[in-house]
């Protein structure tokens, strides 16, 4: 059951919020020097700014920037749903690949730790068996993205960046889920169960859903509006418009995403709200991994 606060938001959407406060930007605000008499907002803001191009600090923007960017996205819409959990863990994790390969250690470290964590919680987007892991409800966050028009356009894409990504693979998901929808199908009618009982097959049987698979993934979507696309498509799409209603309607936080994040934002707001310099919190990081490596 989901677990909700005022204003009918799921809570961890509350706790996301969080990360914003204890982002870089935010967390130098409580920094000695910040601390140590700042008059107006105005004042505020040119100290936060003048510490920000210091250089570390820019490291703790590279590294959050797609968390920082999933919470103001998320925070931003009234309802939100699981169908862009996919993007938001595509992106993180992209974004942690990316940062690992670079030469900075301090970005190097904080990397290498948010993926640990990301692994941990989530699974290895490096390994193509993802898909079939226990670490995260994938029927949920494949079913919910694929059936989402504007999602849908940019996973070819993300199959093509990430290795756990197979777009072949993704459709067997939508296959499955939508299998209780076969029935309630008007192609499918008692008469010619009765009448071509030679036919029923599990090809036969499931065909449908082939065909309208075919037929979503090749027709332009024109709307940004996922649900107005399938009430306007439910007609050719019948089986794939009740599975798509179903999964869109899922909020984030019933799928895995109040606790995938979670790790990671306790992951960075340990870095973010200590006050110690970053070169030695690079250290205990590779100290941590060293050791991990040492005795997993």
């Amino acid at each position: 059951m989901t677990r909700k606060l005022s204003g009918n938001k799921p809570s961890w959407m509350f706790e996301y919020a969080d990360l914003e406060q204890s982002s870089a930007v935010h967390n130098l605000s409580l920094l000695k020097t910040a601390n140590e008499g700042c008059e107006g907002l105005q004042e505020l803001d040119e100290l936060i700014v003048m510490l920000e191009n210091e250089g570390y600090f820019k490291d703790y923007l590279t590294v959050l920037q797609p968390i920082y960017e999933m919470v103001k996205e998320v925070q931003a819409e009234r309802e939100p749903t699981a169908s862009k959990i996919l993007l938001h863990i595509a992106n993180i994790w992209l974004n942690i690949k990316e940062n690992i390969a670079q030469q900075n250690p301090y970005i190097n470290s904080l990397s290498q730790a948010m993926q640990h964590a990301f692994v941990k919680k989530i699974g290895d987007l490096s390994d193509p068996d993802w898909l079939k892991s226990t670490h995260f409800n994938v029927n949920v966050a494949v079913t919910a993205a694929f059936l989402d028009p504007i999602v849908h356009s940019q996973l070819a894409y993300l199959c093509d960046k990430i290795p756990a990504f197979d777009y072949e693979k993704m459709k067997q998901i939508i296959h499955k889920a939508a299998r209780p929808f076969v029935g309630q199908s008007p192609r499918i009618t008692s008469t010619k169960r009765t009448m071509f009982p030679q036919l029923q097959t599990i090809e036969w049987i499931y065909k449908p859903i082939d065909d309208e698979l075919s037929m979503y993934t090749t027709m332009r979507k024109y709307t940004d509006d996922a649900l107005e696309f399938w009430n306007e498509t439910q007609k050719i799409l019948p089986i794939l418009s009740k599975v798509a209603k179903i999964f869109l309607g899922i909020e984030a936080s019933s799928s895995p995403s109040e606790r995938s994040f979670k790790e990671l934002r306790y992951l960075v707001s340990n870095f973010t709200r200590n006050r110690m310099h970053p070169e030695f919190n690079a250290t205990l990081v590779q100290l941590r991994n060293s050791y991990l490596q040492e005795t997993l």
